[in-house]
């Protein structure tokens, strides 16, 4: 999770700390009408950068925001935060606003705001372990971009105190989706499966995938609630996770409890890359 904000970007200017405040009628915060990424560095190095970059563009493009830089310069000022900071692995917090309204409705010229942050990762217990999750049904409004709207997300924070859960896995029509900020995959034989439609298509996922051609039979489809409850080992993805196995989901015990083989195998191959990448 990251925390303090180190850097910042506002519209064309880079600022120690955060930068200065919006104004009040800005649409993000009127209409939560705004776009988001996040995306992280290893060892002073930005993480598939040009995939997040494309990712947020679109976004953008699909919520109809104006976005005032090009993917090249979004990139390079990415960089250039990164270089600010100067610290070996931060987070870095994309957003892109409707902008400033005078009727509180109308979009107007957007503002688009970048921060660099301390990032604290997960605790080794959660990847020995696993994590426990349950399982809800609902659907993401547009799932397959990322927008600033995460009001459910943190109306399920006292479901999941209460129940003692990592996470809440989205379910629709008995089909399984995507949990509140990550992808899921099953295991089953040296078969890898992944939800395709109605889900955030995650970096992390994309990575995973390719990563998993030369082990695995992979397959991108529609995965059944029965199917996923029949599977024999299951984990999450994502950027601030990695691959996070799971152990229980609905107090229903995965791999008797304990991190499957091929899981770990995953994690093994992830993190080989992240000490290649450069």
């Amino acid at each position: 999770m990251s925390q303090l904000v180190l850097h910042s970007y506002l519209n064309g200017k880079f600022y120690r700390g955060n930068s200065p405040l919006l104004k009040v009628n800005d649409l993000g915060l009127y209409r939560a009408y705004a776009v988001f990424d996040y995306l992280r560095s290893y060892n002073k190095t930005l993480f598939r950068v040009e995939n997040y970059a494309e990712r947020f563009l679109f976004s953008a493009s699909e919520m109809h925001i104006h976005n005032p830089v090009l993917k090249t310069e979004l990139v390079e000022i990415l960089h250039q935060l990164n270089r600010l900071t100067n610290l070996p692995n931060i987070g870095i917090r994309l957003l892109l606003t409707g902008g400033y309204t005078k009727d509180g409705i109308t979009p107007d010229k957007s503002n688009l705001i970048i921060s660099s942050e301390m990032f604290q990762p997960l605790v080794n217990e959660q990847y020995q372990k696993g994590v426990k999750i349950i399982t809800e049904n609902f659907i993401r409004y547009q799932p397959h971009i990322k927008t600033n709207n995460y009001a459910h997300v943190i109306k399920l924070r006292k479901e999941k105190k209460m129940n003692d859960v990592y996470d809440v896995l989205y379910c629709y029509r008995g089909k399984v989706l995507e949990t509140s900020r990550n992808n899921i995959f099953i295991i089953n034989g040296n078969t890898l499966v992944t939800p395709q439609k109605n889900i955030l298509h995650g970096v992390t996922r994309k990575v995973v995938l390719e990563l998993a051609q030369n082990k695995f039979t992979v397959e991108e489809r529609e995965i059944s609630k029965k199917e996923l409850l029949e599977a024999e080992e299951v984990f999450l993805t994502g950027t601030t996770k990695k691959v996070l196995p799971v152990t229980n989901i609905n107090n229903q015990l995965f791999s008797k409890g304990k991190i499957g083989n091929k899981t770990k195998e995953l994690l093994k191959l992830f993190d080989s890359y992240i000490q290649e990448y450069k």
